[in-house]
């Protein structure tokens, strides 16, 4: 079994006005990915409703690339804005929203985060506001560590893959029942969970195939398995580019590829990636 992938498919999800119902007097913020929305300022300007965006690389030694990093903003649980924001983050797996009842620690929060020890014995920006990422990090946090992920955020929620909805149940719930408002100086730098990446790896092909979803038809929960199986196989063959998997959807989507002679001869010569990817198309065609 892949890494993180039964615990990933067992944890429950819910619709957007279960989510709103459910935040009482909190405030609800959106972090977004402006590289996935590269237009979403033009469009949360023309919702007409009152707008402060903040880029949260904006004051940092990041600022260089502020205008096209994380893009944070708040709204009232119902608004226009706040449908408009839920949409953002669902379109393209492009964000995040969380809940919290303090705006300055909220946000202080979001730019600690930013910045973590990555494990090589530095720091590097980590992109934890877009859902694969986000949902490997919750997932593999211990418990020690699980206050300085949430700080004072009371919940966050993120983007389920759309061909593993249900009833439009859209949203993983990620709660934290003690928010902890600690100044971030006293923090240092949140360090990435040592059990994050192998979870983080199956993860990403579960939200890629979101994104690529009518390149492979209808995919469902109990085909993922064998279908990452397929991927992993491909990609340690020198096949890894989205534009070259995406030409063998077919062979990707079939069973036992590894226990087949004739594809293995191909994938194993010496020939380059898009050589192979041609006769791999060619053997599926003619099969």
């Amino acid at each position: 079994m892949h890494e993180g992938l039964k615990d990933f498919l067992a944890r429950p999800r819910g619709q957007l006005n279960e989510v709103l119902g459910s935040l009482g007097g909190d405030l609800l913020y959106f972090i977004i990915d402006q590289k996935r929305q590269p237009d979403a300022l033009v469009r949360l300007y023309s919702c007409g409703e009152a707008l402060t965006p903040v880029l949260l690389l904006d004051a940092t030694e990041y600022t260089h690339l502020s205008a096209s990093g994380p893009l944070w903003f708040g709204a009232s649980p119902g608004s226009a804005l706040s449908l408009l924001g839920a949409q953002l983050c669902l379109e393209r797996q492009a964000g995040i929203m969380l809940r919290a009842d303090d705006d300055a620690q909220a946000l202080a929060h979001a730019r600690w985060l930013m910045k973590v020890n990555d494990g090589s014995g530095g720091q590097s920006l980590a992109t934890y506001y877009l859902p694969s990422f986000w949902a490997a990090l919750a997932m593999t946090v211990g418990e020690a560590a699980a206050p300085y992920l949430m700080g004072p955020w009371r919940s966050v929620y993120s983007p389920a893959p759309s061909y593993l909805e249900s009833s439009n149940e859209q949203w993983l719930s990620w709660p934290h029942e003690r928010p902890d408002a600690l100044p971030t100086p006293e923090r240092g730098y949140f360090s990435l969970p040592k059990a994050l990446m192998p979870t983080y790896r199956t993860l990403r092909w579960v939200y890629w195939l979101d994104e690529v979803q009518p390149a492979f038809d209808r995919i469902t929960a109990a085909q993922l398995s064998p279908l990452l199986d397929n991927l992993e196989l491909l990609v340690g063959q020198g096949i890894y580019e989205g534009r070259h998997l995406l030409q063998l959807s077919e062979l990707i989507t079939s069973t036992g590829l590894a226990e087949k002679a004739n594809i293995m001869a191909i994938l194993q010569s010496r020939e380059e990636a898009f050589m192979k990817v041609e006769h791999l198309k060619a053997l599926s065609a003619a099969s």
